[in-house]
């Protein structure tokens, strides 16, 4: 064997391992895939006319265990806080662009709000 072979097959071999583990872990992860799971309905947040803000839609109505996915489309940073203590959940500041998840896992009327803009308010209901 020539060395150039020698140093040629290991370096080979060290590509040929990253482009399958790169190849397995795409695939693990989602490859790219930003389609929610079934059972997830989605909230827009949006800015409303005259400098307002609003949740779109604001009412919802949901199967119990099923996910609500609120995402920021709006052009300032908002939060997504319930208002009900029987399945209390609070998205943190959600930055433009960003999104919270949320389960519920309890039949009932679940209000919530922007805590940096209180008049922006929605509600989720859920249902067996």
């Amino acid at each position: 064997m020539t060395r150039s072979t020698i140093l040629i097959r290991p370096l080979m071999a060290v590509v040929i391992v990253v482009t399958v583990v790169t190849v397995a872990l795409s695939g693990c992860l989602g490859g790219g895939d930003t389609t929610p799971p079934p059972g997830t309905h989605t909230v827009d947040i949006i800015s409303s006319g005259y400098g307002g803000f609003a949740f779109d839609p604001s009412s919802l109505t949901i199967h119990l265990g099923e996910n609500v996915t609120w995402t920021n489309n709006a052009g300032v940073d908002h939060t997504v806080v319930s208002d009900n203590s029987a399945d209390p959940f609070n998205s943190g500041i959600l930055a433009i662009g960003h999104s919270f998840t949320h389960e519920f896992n309890t039949i009932g009327v679940f209000p919530y709000h922007c805590s940096l803009h209180p008049t922006m308010t929605g509600t989720v209901t859920v249902i067996a």
